[in-house]
Formats: structure tokens, C-alpha cells, sequence
């Protein structure tokens, strides 16, 4: 099971909370050993290195669990996920098109500059029959996958809202997305406010 579906199902993830995976390569795959994660990409492992570079980090490890823009590590004594802030941080609202273009708009109660909308594209119930490395012969399943990523500016327009350039978020050949999830980042990488869905015939 994915680090995604663990998260999901062992903190009882519900209503204010959405999770997404992006598969990272392990050390053994970035030195072009056998045991590479068929979703694995240069682009999402290089995202958790600028993440752990924000953080202050001196190396990166899996799974990693970002909450809020935030690194997070469940102790012993924790009963689970934080709540989610009661904080107003204005509407976030997302369409998407027939033809898979993806539009958006922000709408807050006071002007803010240098926002990031970001949407990803979420894979549930995929298999991998994994040949070699650690989980050599095991059959696992991924929940909650980030088949497909992009981002791109929020400008301002004549009535205050924020609004996103059209995007197209391609996924990963051959896998089909079941869910967007998008949410809305500030300059320093925290997550203002968040949005997503299961898509037509995803359910």
C-alpha cells in the first residue's frame, strides 16, 4: 500500500484533509539500481529535496509526510492528524472543462500577492507488481497517487479575486485519475486554501 492509502486509512483521514502521494526515487534508484518505483520521477524527487531544503534538512527520507506546507512526524503520544484551522482563508474555486482544462479562482477577504495554484490529478486502487529491490514479489497498492502535477501563478483581476492561467495536467501514461485535489500556496510554500473532488465516473 502506498504511503498515501497508509495515511488515509491508519489516521482516518475525513472531512478538512486531503491527501495526495507523489512517489519519490529511493537512493539504490537514483543510482540506476534494479528496484525503481514505475511512478517515480526526477520531478518529484527533486520536490522533496527543495522541501527538504526549506526545512532545513541534511538529507531526505520515505515516507515523508508534509501537512500544511509543513514536515509532520506522528510520536507515540499523538492521537492522530492536527485539526484543520478554523481560520477563513477565503474560496478556492476549480473547474474543469470537458476538454480537461483547468480553471480557477480565489477569492479572499483582503488583497495578498505572489500566490501558487497548484493542482494534482490522484491515481486509487492502482497495483504494481514489484520484480526486485526491497518489496521484490510483493503485489502493492496505491492510493491517492499524484499521476499528474502543475502549478502556475494567481494574478489579480479588476474585482479583487485571484485567477489562474488554463491548465492541463497530464498523467502518467496508461493510468487513469480518479480525483483533483488543488490548493492555494504563498510565496514561503504554506498552504492557504484547498479544494478537490472525484472526477465524472471516478466512483
Amino acid at each position: 500500500m502506498s504511503s498515501g492509502g497508509i495515511l488515509a486509512r491508519r489516521f482516518e483521514i475525513g472531512p478538512g484533509t486531503l491527501a495526495r502521494h507523489f512517489p519519490r526515487g529511493l537512493p539504490h534508484q537514483l543510482l540506476g539500481r534494479p528496484g525503481l518505483d514505475r511512478f517515480a520521477t526526477p520531478a518529484t524527487t527533486q520536490r522533496q529535496r527543495d522541501y527538504a531544503a526549506r526545512f532545513g534538512q541534511d538529507s531526505v527520507y520515505t515516507p515523508e509526510f508534509i501537512l500544511n506546507g509543513r514536515e509532520w512526524r506522528r510520536g507515540w503520544l499523538s492521537d492522530g492528524l492536527p485539526k484543520p484551522a478554523a481560520d477563513k482563508t477565503g474560496t478556492l474555486t476549480v473547474r474543469r472543462a470537458a476538454d480537461q482544462t483547468i480553471t480557477a479562482q480565489y477569492t479572499l477577504s483582503s488583497p495578498r500577492e505572489h500566490c501558487t495554484l497548484n493542482v494534482a490529478l490522484l491515481g486509487f486502487n492502482i497495483a504494481s507488481d514489484v520484480k526486485s529491490g526491497e518489496n521484490g514479489g510483493r503485489k502493492l497498492q496505491h492510493d491517492f497517487l499524484a499521476l499528474g502535477f502543475a502549478s502556475t501563478a494567481l494574478v489579480a483581476g479588476k474585482d479583487g479575486a485571484l485567477t489562474a492561467s488554463p491548465l492541463h495536467v497530464s498523467t502518467l501514461a496508461g493510468e487513469k485519475a480518479g480525483a483533483l485535489v488543488a490548493w492555494v500556496s504563498d510565496a514561503d510554500g504554506n498552504i492557504l486554501q484547498i479544494t478537490g473532488g472525484w472526477l465524472p465516473g471516478a466512483r
